[in-house]
C-alpha cells in the first residue's frame, strides 16, 4: 500500500482535512495486504493520535486495528523464517507499538474511545503472537519482545489500573486473546502470568468488573486448550488468594464439573431432616449417566424393585421395621450442620493431596479434638462424589484412595455421635451408588461386614441407618456367597432387631440376585443357605421376622418352586395358613403340601350336616398308621447311618407332623437330619459354635414336640373344644420353643448327641415340657455375662475383652464346611499331594485351604507323656469318613505329618501365602489361610517345637496389617499358641524373637505398624508373666526390661504404652498379689520407673485386686 499521497493531508493544519485523510487511510488499510515504511507512517499517525481534538484523535485511533496486522506478512511462518527476519519484524513491531499503542485510552470516559482502544490493543496482541511469544527477546533483562511489551502494558494500564473501565477492557482483552474462535490458528499466549492478575478482580469493588471477571475466568479456563495442571493451579491460587467460597464453587463447578455456574447444594454431612429423607440435590453425582460397567447393577436393582426408587440413593431411614426404629422421626433430635458443597478435583496430584491431608484425622481413636476433623473429611469425600469425581477420568485413583481410607471411614461410622456416624454411612451408600461396579467391589466386603455387625446396636437410629446402607450395598453389587454367609450369621443373633434386619436382607438378596445369579447361587451352596435362612426366619420367635420371611418365601418360590415346596412341608398347619395369606395376587395355585390344616368348628359343623366325633376304631387305625410310619422312618435312618457314601445335605426340619387327622408322608418325603451322623467321640462343641450349627442344620426338637403332642390326644372330644385347646397349646408350645432356643446353646453336648440319635417320630415330651415355661426374661437376667465378651468393639477392629479375636474364630468356624476328603486311599493321598503342590505354588484357593484346615482337625498331634513321642488319638469313624478302621488307618498322625515333610510344606506354604507382597490375597483366601494357621497351631502344636521364634516373627509381621479381620485373627492365633506353651519356655522364645523383629522391622515398617506388633508381643509377655511363680519371675524379668522401658517411653503410640503398663501389672500380680505396686520391687527389677509411670501402675494394680 502506498500511503505517501496522503502524507500532506495527514499533517495539514486544518483538522477537517486531517480527519478526511485519516478516514481514507483507515479504509485503504482495511483492504491492503501490506504497508510500506510502517515506522514513518506511525510517526504521522501519532501526531493525530495525540491531538487535543477528540475527533482527530478518534479518527487516528480507528486506523490502528487495521494497521497492526499489516506489520506481519500474511504468509509469515515463524517455524520456517530465519532468525534475522524474525528479529527485524520484531524490531518494527516494537517501534510501532511504542509510538501508537493506545493503552492510556483504555479507561477513557467515552465508550466509543474505549472500544476502539481495546480493539487496537487486541489487534496488536494478535500480531505479536503471530510473530511468536519469544520473538525479539534476548538474554538482557531489559530486552523484551513485542508480546512482552503488550503484556506489560495491559498489566499496568489495565488489570492494575485504578480506573474500573480500564480493568474492564483488560478483561475483554484476555478473553479475546485466550479464547479464539475454533477455526482460528492463532497461537495462544501463556496463561500463568494472567492468573494472579485475573483472580483479584473476582473481589473487585466494582460490580461490573466482578461479574465480567467471573465470566472471563470461566470462559478462559473452560477452553479446550487449558490443561488439567492449569486448572489445578487455578484451584490452588483461588484458595491461596482467599477468593470467596461462593465464587470458588461457581468457577469450579463450570471448570471441573462441566456444568453451568449456578448449582444447587445438598444437605451436609449426613444430617437427617425431620422427615428422615435425604435431599435430592445430590442427584447429579448419582444420576443415570453412569459408565457402561454399571449395566449389571441396574439389572439387579430392577429385579429388586420395580419402582423408580432404584434409580436414586435410598433414604437411610426408609422401610425400617417399626420395632427397630421410632415411629415418629420428627422426635429424634438431629443437630444442624453446614451445607455440603461440591468438591472439584483438577488432577491426580490434587486428589492424592486431598486424601493425604485426611490421614492424620482418621488415625487413633475418636477424641474431642479430632472428631470435627473426621466430620470434615467425610463431608469432603462426599463433596468429591457430588463434584463428579466418580464419573470422570480420575475415578480409578479416587477408588484407590477411598480403599486406603476405608478403615477410617468405618471408624467414623462407629462413632457415638449420631450425626457423624450417619454421615459416614451415607458416604458408603453414595460410594456404592456412584462408583462403577468393578471399582466398588474391593470396598464392598469391608463395608458390608461392618454394617451387619452393628445391626443390634442399642442406638436405633444408627442401627437402622446402617442396615439401609446394607440394602444399598446389596442393590449395587454382584452376588458373592460370602455375602449370604454374613447375613446368615446376623440371622443367628439373639437381638430381635438384628434378626429383623437380617430377614429383610434375605428378602433383598432374593430379589436382587435370584434371577440374574441363579446359576452362581446353585453352584456355590447359596441355595442351601437360603433354605436355611427361610426356615429359620419362618420359625423365629419374633413376629416381624416371620412376616418378612413369609414375603421372602414367596419371592424364593418364584425362582425355585420345588425347593419352596419342601420348605412349606416343614412348617406346621398354623404357620402354613399364615404363609398362604401373604401369597401375592396372581401367583400359581397353592403348593401341594402333605400337611393339611385341621378343619375349624364351623367347617366341621357344616360338613355332613353336623359335627361328628371320631370313633374308637378310627383312632385305632390312625395310631397303627402312625406306628408303621415311625418304623419305616427308623429303618431309613438306620440305613442312612450305615451307608459309607458321602451324606447329602438335607434339612432336619422337613420331617412332617403326624396326627390322626393328618395323613403321613410317604417314605420318599422323609429326610433324616444331619445330626444322626454325629461322631460319638467328637469333642464337646462350645456354645458359640453350637449356635452356628443350629443355624446351619435346624433344630429337631420342634417337630418332635408337635408329633408327641398330637399322639398324646387320645380321647374323643368335641371339635369346637378341641380347636380351642389346640390354639392354647400352640401358644404354650411357642413359648416353650423360645425358652428351649435360649437354653440350647448351654446344654451338654452328650445330651445333644443322645437326642440327635433318637428317632424323631418316637420322641415324647417330658412331663415338665407341658407345664407353663419360665419367663425367658428372668432367665436372661441370670445368664453369665460371658456371652457378651466376644462381641467386637465398635471403636476397635481387634475385638474387646481378654479373648481378643474370638469373634473372628466364631465367624470362620460357622461357615459351611468344605467338601470332605475321600476315604483313605491312593486317591485321597493324591488329592492331599495336589493341595500341597498348589499351596507351594501359591495358586491355592479358599476352598482348598479350608480342606487343609479340615485335614489338620482330622489328624491332630498330641503329646504322649508316658512314651515321650507324639502319636494320634485312636482312629474314629469321623476320621475315616464312616468306614470301619482298617490296617491302613493305624498309622499315627505324627508319622503322617512328618512323612514327606507334610507339616513343613503346609506351614511354609501358608507362611509364604500370608507374607506375599506382589499380589495380596483377596479377603476370603486370606481368611482361609489365617484359619489354616490357627488350626495348625491348635491341632499340630507339638510340630512347632523348635520353630516358636519363627512363628512369633510371622505373627508380628501379620499384626502390621491394620484391617479388622487380620487384627482379630492374629490376636486369636497368638493367644491360642501361647496358651499351649510352657510359660518359662515360651517367654524365653518370645523375648528374643520380639527384639529381633523390632531391630529388623524398624527400617522397613511404618511406626504405627511397628507399634501394633510391639503391643501384641507385650500382651503375650504379660500372659507369660502371670503364669510364672514369683521367684522365677524375679530371675527372668530383667531380661525383658529393655523392651518394657522402650514401650513405656514411646511418645507416639498410646496403645503401646498401655500394653507395657498392663504387662507390668501382670508381673506385679505374679510377684506379690497383695502389693500396691509402689513398693519399688518391680521398678528395681526393670531398672527404674518415672513417678507418673509408677502411679499409673499402682492404679491398674488396685483395679486388678479383687
Amino acid at each position: 500500500m502506498d500511503w505517501t499521497r496522503l502524507e500532506t493531508d495527514l499533517v495539514h493544519q486544518d483538522n477537517d482535512r486531517r480527519i478526511q485523510a485519516l478516514h481514507r487511510l483507515a479504509e485503504e488499510l482495511s483492504h491492503a495486504e501490506e504497508v510500506a515504511e510502517p515506522e514513518q507512517l506511525a510517526q504521522l499517525v501519532r501526531q493525530s493520535l495525540k491531538s487535543n481534538n477528540s475527533h482527530v484523535s478518534n479518527a487516528a485511533l480507528a486506523c490502528l486495528p487495521s494497521l497492526f496486522p499489516l506489520l506481519v506478512p500474511a504468509d509469515f511462518d515463524a517455524t520456517r523464517s530465519s532468525t534475522s527476519t524474525v528479529n527485524s519484524l520484531a524490531h518494527t513491531l516494537k517501534s510501532v507499538f511504542t509510538l501508537l499503542l493506545p493503552l492510556d485510552k483504555l479507561g477513557d470516559a467515552k465508550t466509543a474511545t474505549r472500544e476502539l482502544a481495546r480493539e487496537s490493543v487486541i489487534s496488536a496482541g494478535k500480531a505479536s503472537l503471530r510473530l511468536g511469544v519469544a520473538a525479539g527477546t534476548g538474554a538482557s533483562k531489559d530486552k523484551e519482545g513485542p508480546w512482552q511489551l503488550v503484556e506489560r502494558g495491559v498489566q499496568e494500564y489495565g488489570f492494575q489500573s485504578k480506573n474500573a473501565k480500564a480493568r474492564e477492557q483488560a478483561l475483554h482483552f484476555l478473553a479475546a486473546i485466550r479464547c479464539p474462535a475454533p477455526e482460528s490458528s492463532l497461537p495462544l499466549p501463556p496463561l500463568r502470568p494472567f492468573t494472579p492478575l485475573l483472580l483479584p478482580l473476582l473481589s473487585d469493588s466494582d460490580s461490573t468488573v466482578r461479574s465480567l471477571a467471573l465470566h472471563t475466568c470461566i470462559a478462559v479456563f473452560t477452553h479446550p486448550s487449558v490443561s488439567s495442571a492449569a486448572k489445578a493451579d487455578l484451584k490452588k491460587a483461588m484458595a491461596k488468594m482467599e477468593v470467596s467460597k461462593r465464587v470458588q464453587e461457581q468457577i469450579l463447578t463450570a471448570v471441573l464439573g462441566g456444568s453451568t455456574p449456578a448449582m444447587e447444594r445438598s444437605p451436609s454431612q449426613g444430617s437427617l431432616t425431620s422427615s428422615g429423607a435425604r435431599s435430592e440435590s445430590s442427584a447429579p453425582a448419582t444420576s443415570d449417566t453412569a459408565p457402561p460397567t454399571r449395566m449389571t447393577r441396574s439389572r439387579a436393582a430392577a429385579v429388586a424393585q420395580s419402582s423408580s426408587s432404584t434409580r436414586q440413593p435410598p433414604s437411610l431411614l426408609s422401610s425400617l421395621p417399626s420395632a427397630a426404629f421410632p415411629p415418629d422421626t420428627a422426635n429424634v433430635h438431629t443437630p444442624s450442620s453446614a451445607e455440603l458443597l461440591p468438591v472439584y478435583i483438577a488432577s491426580e496430584r490434587d486428589l492424592l493431596a486431598e486424601f493425604e491431608a485426611m490421614k492424620s484425622g482418621f488415625e487413633g481413636k475418636e477424641t474431642e479434638q479430632n472428631w470435627t476433623v473426621r466430620d470434615r473429611s467425610i463431608a469432603r469425600i462426599r463433596g468429591m462424589l457430588l463434584g463428579g469425581v466418580a464419573k470422570g477420568e480420575l475415578r480409578g485413583v479416587f477408588a484407590q484412595c477411598v480403599r486406603e481410607a476405608q478403615d477410617g471411614i468405618i471408624k467414623v461410622s462407629s462413632s457415638l455421635r449420631t450425626t457423624l456416624a450417619i454421615s459416614a454411612l451415607t458416604l458408603m451408600s453414595e460410594l456404592a451408588h456412584g462408583l462403577p461396579a468393578d471399582l466398588f467391589e474391593p470396598l464392598f466386603d469391608g463395608f458390608l461386614s461392618h454394617c451387619l455387625s452393628v445391626a443390634g446396636q442399642t442406638k436405633k437410629i444408627v442401627a437402622a441407618a446402617s442396615q439401609n446402607t446394607v440394602t444399598t450395598l446389596l442393590q449395587h453389587s454382584t452376588y458373592h456367597h460370602r455375602t449370604l454367609q454374613l447375613i446368615l450369621l446376623t440371622l443367628a443373633e439373639r437381638t430381635a432387631s438384628a434378626r429383623q434386619f437380617a430377614a429383610q436382607h434375605v428378602l433383598t438378596v432374593i430379589r436382587c440376585y435370584a434371577r440374574p445369579s441363579k446359576s452362581a447361587i446353585e453352584h456355590t451352596g447359596g441355595l442351601a443357605d437360603l433354605e436355611t435362612a427361610l426356615q429359620k426366619g419362618l420359625a423365629d420367635a419374633n413376629p416381624q421376622v416371620r412376616e418378612t420371611s413369609r414375603t421372602a418365601f414367596w419371592e424364593f418360590e418364584r425362582v425355585w418352586p420345588d425347593r419352596a415346596a419342601l420348605i412349606a412341608a416343614s412348617v406346621d398347619a398354623a404357620a402354613r395358613k399364615l404363609l398362604d395369606k401373604v401369597r401375592p395376587a396372581g401367583d400359581a395355585p397353592k403348593l401341594d403340601s402333605p400337611v393339611e390344616a385341621r378343619p375349624s368348628a364351623s367347617t366341621a359343623t357344616g360338613q355332613a350336616g353336623g359335627s361328628k366325633k371320631p370313633s374308637v376304631r378310627e383312632m385305632m387305625i390312625a395310631a397303627r398308621r402312625q406306628k408303621a410310619a415311625a418304623e419305616k422312618e427308623e429303618q431309613a435312618e438306620a440305613e442312612q447311618a450305615q451307608t459309607p457314601e458321602r451324606p447329602r445335605r438335607v434339612l432336619s426340619t422337613l420331617t412332617p407332623e403326624l396326627s390322626p387327622s393328618r395323613p403321613a408322608l410317604s417314605p420318599a418325603r422323609s429326610f433324616p437330619g444331619p445330626s444322626i451322623l454325629r461322631t460319638p467321640t467328637r469333642p464337646p462343641v462350645s456354645p458359640s459354635f453350637r449356635s452356628a450349627n443350629n443355624l446351619a442344620h435346624g433344630t429337631p426338637n420342634r417337630s418332635s414336640m408337635r408329633v408327641a403332642h398330637s399322639s398324646a390326644v387320645s380321647e374323643p372330644v368335641d371339635e369346637a373344644l378341641r380347636d380351642q385347646a389346640m390354639q392354647a397349646e400352640q401358644a404354650a408350645q411357642r413359648l416353650l420353643e423360645i425358652a428351649q432356643d435360649e437354653e440350647e446353646a448351654f446344654l451338654p453336648s452328650a445330651r445333644d448327641d443322645a437326642v440327635a440319635r433318637t428317632p424323631q417320630l418316637n420322641r415324647t415330651l417330658p412331663t415338665a415340657a407341658m407345664q407353663t415355661p419360665a419367663n425367658p426374661a428372668v432367665r436372661r437376667l441370670a445368664r453369665p455375662q460371658a456371652v457378651l465378651q466376644d462381641s467386637p468393639d465398635p471403636r476397635d477392629g481387634s475385638g474387646a475383652g481378654p479373648s481378643r479375636g474370638s469373634w473372628w474364630v466364631q465367624r470362620t468356624e460357622a461357615l459351611a464346611p468344605p467338601p470332605p476328603f475321600a476315604p483313605d486311599s491312593p486317591e485321597k493321598q493324591a488329592e492331599i499331594d495336589g493341595l500341597l503342590t498348589s499351596l507351594r505354588d501359591l495358586s491355592i484357593d479358599a476352598t482348598s485351604l479350608r480342606k487343609l484346615s479340615s485335614l489338620a482337625k482330622e489328624r491332630p498331634v498330641r503329646e504322649n507323656e508316658d512314651e515321650g513321642v507324639r502319636r494320634a488319638d485312636p482312629p474314629t469313624p469321623s476320621k475315616t469318613n464312616g468306614r470301619d478302621v482298617g490296617e491302613g488307618d493305624k498309622i499315627t498322625t505324627n508319622e503322617f505329618w512328618q512323612g514327606d515333610r507334610r507339616f513343613d510344606k503346609v506351614y511354609e506354604g501358608v507362611k509364604a501365602l500370608l507374607l506375599r507382597t506382589d499380589a495380596p490375597e483377596a479377603g476370603m483366601t486370606r481368611d482361609a489361610a489365617l484359619l489354616l494357621l490357627k488350626d495348625l497351631v491348635e491341632n499340630q502344636s507339638p510340630c512347632f517345637t523348635g520353630s516358636e521364634a519363627d512363628l512369633f516373627d510371622l505373627l508380628f509381621k501379620l499384626r502390621e496389617d491394620p484391617s479388622r479381620s487380620s487384627v482379630a485373627a492374629t490376636e486369636a492365633i497368638a493367644h491360642s499358641f501361647t496358651s499351649r506353651l510352657e510359660p518359662l519356655y515360651g517367654l524365653g522364645a518370645l523375648t528374643p524373637s520380639l527384639s529381633a523383629y523390632l531391630s529388623s522391622a524398624s527400617t522397613t515398617s511404618a511406626s504405627d505398624a511397628l507399634a501394633r506388633s510391639f503391643a501384641l508381643g507385650l500382651r503375650l509377655m504379660g500372659g507369660f508373666f502371670e503364669q510364672l511363680p514369683g521367684a522365677v519371675l524375679e530371675d527372668v524379668l530383667p531380661q525383658s526390661a529393655d523392651l518394657l522401658k522402650r514401650a513405656l517411653n514411646d511418645a507416639k503410640s498410646a496403645d503401646l504404652r498401655r500394653a507395657a503398663i498392663m504387662a507390668l501389672v501382670s508381673a506385679q500380680v505374679a510377684l506379690d498379689p497383695s502389693a500396691s505396686g509402689q513398693d519399688g520391687k518391680l521398678a528395681e527389677l526393670i531398672g527404674g520407673l518415672e513417678p507418673d509411670q509408677q502411679n499409673l501402675l499402682a492404679y491398674y494394680v488396685a483395679k486388678r485386686r479383687p
